[in-house]
């Protein structure tokens, strides 16, 4: 598989949506990963290339 820049441009604009970041931050809600966990700022990292 070959991702070029524009396609990992593309990747993080639709992850920039509003209604794209509800969506990882429930899924790290449902997991019990709140802003005052140790690795929450990985765990968005993470969240966002994945």
């Amino acid at each position: 598989m070959h991702a070029d820049r524009f396609d990992n441009q593309m990747a993080f604009d639709l992850l920039a949506r509003p209604e794209h970041q509800r969506l990882l931050y429930g899924a790290l809600k449902a997991a019990q990963v709140t802003k005052y966990h140790p690795q929450f700022e990985d765990c968005v990292t993470v969240a966002h290339l994945t």
